[in-house]
């Protein structure tokens, strides 16, 4: 029988006044500094487990017989943004369409969690994922004096049902953490001392949260899932989304004497998905494209996904999925290929403290013209992870892929096992990482290679700022071809400030035991400014060779150094972002004789960028972004002699340019779909005639215009 819900408030209470939140810091300088971190961590988990078990609580206070019902604002449960920048998007991947940057701890009502990935609705109320890490969940109470009910939609109830299932979990993993740390400090102490009676007395708190959340838990997992889900219809437990575009692209090569290059067609895109809620425990999606595009040469795309999620009790977590997809180049058949993927994935947890993973995928890719190009790719991979204590976890990995067909480049073994050990404290982190990999060709023994490596990793955080290293080596050998292998080190250095400022050194050199003329060393510096003013970023890498050759040793052979910049400031003017770049790539070499930066291949890049998202109360949303580039290059000057050999001629400056803008815009209608337009364009200029090339491209441009509507059912 589910508890009543007019008992619940009253258990809470209860709970309240019989389980006082206590610091026991009068014990904690009693101890030494090891007894006096542990007691610290103990007193950190019960508060936490204290927080989460009343958020619990709360909704399962939000819970009837028959009903689930929110509170008074309607939601079951909220999530605010903690990292600066985080962008919702229009669906689970992360390469979709952004549909909105919030601000750091804007609140918006949670719909779904699934993969880690959070579904959330804006306050315009359209709808839209977001990455589990960049949100914190936070539970919403009914203010005393307010009893308002709503109806929740069955969707609403699963989501509202994940979310249960979350928080319990995560209180039972961190009791068990509880419980190992206590152990710990009980074989380390004295069992009668201060430090055992502090310790004791919080894990008699955490014990008694954490049976309150089961009790409350398992009555209404036994009484209210089983049956609840028994009584959905197939439509309540259904979501679909369907999005159909049509319009014109252009794809433009035009020569400077050669007739043009143009393709022209029409475009057509569909796509269906939905989503179907079988039971509480497990949920189907399906999903299918369709695509009539051009790049360069027209093409379609036929892809179905079907994906099936179960979890079959507590402790595992099972997943498949089937992909097909075909490709047709309307321009040359030889391209054209059908694609079968097959996928399975698994997770199991015998305890709190550990986890295992695995996947296996078969993909066969079939050519339709050159069956001699068409291959099969097995890929398993498995990985086990163990908290030896509340501080240490222990990573084993270990991937494989296996390919054949009767192309040499398809047939290989490849294996990776990988070890990690890694160390977190509230400041300190640290992870060392160990790791083997082979890939072996059946034909190619030459590119055959035994990859091995090492790294180890340490951050500590600071009031107010977080610093850290890194070092690494690795080295990889080729049996067949020695002369190709090398020994690398590498180290990073990073540091952070809470003003917003953040700043990355990394620098890592090359050995060639057997070839010394390609030996070099990079660095990397990357500074980065997000403070009260305008965000700046400043990146700068440069190569240098151990042996950069010298023309008149008789080498005849120079690698120039090189060093490449890019900076890139924004300012805000409303909703308008915008703001100047700068680029350059330099080489840098005593072969011949400068004059500044003046040399073939040298580039210096100035533009500028431009990005708006703006959204009306009624749901209209129009979002554009712009970038401009304006280049100055050196190439020399060519010609050819009586027996066809070039002949380089002076050095000419160019002025290349380079303009894209891209702008979306969609506008409800009666709430029953979206009229949604999508327009892309950019245009290459090259800048070049007769004198540097004997087939001089004037410009090369890209049109595509689509309108369509978009349906969401659920």
């Amino acid at each position: 029988m589910i508890l009543p819900i007019y008992r619940i408030p009253i258990y809470i209470l209860c709970f309240l006044f019989a389980c006082p939140v206590s610091s026991s810091t009068a014990s904690v300088f009693s101890v030494n500094s090891t007894e006096g971190e542990k007691i610290a961590r103990l007193q950190h988990l019960e508060k936490d487990i204290h927080r989460t078990t009343l958020t619990l609580l709360s909704l399962l206070r939000s819970i009837q017989d028959d009903d689930l019902t929110v509170g008074y604002d309607g939601s079951v449960s909220k999530a605010k943004t903690i990292k600066e920048g985080s962008g919702v998007h229009e669906t689970m991947e992360v390469s979709s369409r952004i549909l909105y940057t919030p601000a750091m701890h804007e609140e918006f009502e949670v719909l779904e969690i699934r993969d880690q990935m959070i579904r959330i609705r804006l306050q315009d109320g359209r709808e839209g994922w977001i990455g589990e890490n960049n949100v914190q969940i936070i539970s919403n109470e009914i203010p005393s004096g307010k009893s308002v009910k709503t109806a929740m939609p069955v969707v609403q109830q699963r989501e509202t049902i994940q979310i249960v299932e979350r928080l319990f979990q995560t209180i039972m993993e961190k009791r068990e953490k509880a419980v190992t740390l206590y152990e710990q400090l009980v074989k380390e102490t004295d069992a009668s001392g201060p430090a055992n009676d502090t310790a004791r007395g919080l894990l008699d708190r955490i014990r008694k949260y954490t049976d309150y959340a089961a009790k409350f838990y398992h009555e209404f997992n036994t009484a209210y899932l089983s049956s609840k889900a028994s009584r959905s219809t197939f439509w309540e437990n259904l979501r679909t989304e369907t999005e159909l575009l049509f319009g014109k692209q252009t794809y433009q090569t035009k020569y400077l004497f050669l007739p043009d290059d143009k393709q022209s067609d029409q475009n057509v895109q569909l796509s269906l998905s939905g989503n179907y809620q079988i039971d509480s425990t497990s949920d189907l999606d399906v999903s299918f494209s369709h695509k009539k595009d051009i790049i360069q040469t027209p093409f379609k795309t036929a892809d179905v996904n079907i994906k099936y999620r179960k979890r079959l009790n507590s402790n595992w977590n099972v997943n498949g999925g089937l992909q097909l997809n075909s490709y047709r180049d309307e321009a040359n058949p030889i391209n054209d290929f059908n694609r079968f993927n097959l996928v399975g994935n698994g997770s199991y947890t015998p305890s709190a403290a550990s986890r295992l993973d695995f996947h296996y995928a078969f993909l066969l890719n079939t050519f339709t013209e050159l069956d001699s190009n068409s291959f099969n790719h097995h890929r398993l991979n498995a990985s086990f992870e163990h908290n030896l204590n509340p501080f240490d976890q222990l990573l084993l990995r270990f991937q494989s892929q296996f390919s054949s067909s009767e192309q040499s480049h398809h047939n290989f073994t490849y294996i990776q096992p990988h070890l990690t050990f890694h160390r977190s404290t509230e400041k300190i982190k640290f992870e060392t990482t160990a790791l083997y990999e082979l890939f072996a060709y059946s034909d190619l023994s030459r590119h055959t290679f035994h990859h091995t490596a090492f790294n180890v990793t340490r951050q500590i955080r600071h009031p107010r700022t977080l610093g850290g290293w890194e070092l690494g080596i690795r080295n990889k050998y080729f049996p067949e071809n020695r002369s190709a292998g090398f020994w690398r080190l590498r180290g990073k250095w990073l540091h952070n400030t809470s003003r917003g400022m953040s700043g990355t050194l990394t620098v890592y050199t090359q050995f060639h035991p057997k070839l010394a003329d390609n030996d070099y060393t990079d660095f990397r510096l990357d500074l980065n400014s997000y403070s009260s003013g305008p965000p700046l970023m400043l990146s700068a890498y440069f190569r240098a060779w151990h042996l950069p050759g010298d023309t008149d040793e008789g080498s005849g052979i120079v690698k120039p150094h090189v060093l490449d910049l890019y900076g890139k400031v924004r300012f805000k003017l409303w909703r308008i972002r915008l703001g100047p770049t700068i680029g350059a790539h330099i080489t840098i070499s005593g072969a011949d004789s400068i004059d500044g930066l003046k040399r073939e291949g040298n580039v210096l890049r100035l533009g500028c960028t431009a990005d708006v998202d703006h959204r009306w109360p009624g749901g209209m949303q129009i979002s554009f972004q712009g970038t401009y580039e304006h280049g100055f290059v050196y190439y020399h000057e060519i010609t050819k002699n009586q027996f066809e050999e070039i002949i380089k001629g002076d050095l000419q400056e160019r002025h290349p340019t380079t303009l894209q803008l891209l702008c979306r815009f969609a506008v409800p209608v009666l709430n029953l779909f979206d009229v949604t337009a999508r327009l892309k364009f950019y245009i290459i200029n090259s800048d070049l005639d007769e004198r540097f090339t004997f087939k001089p491209i004037k410009h090369n441009k890209h049109f595509s215009f689509m309108v369509g509507i978009r349906h969401t059912y659920q």
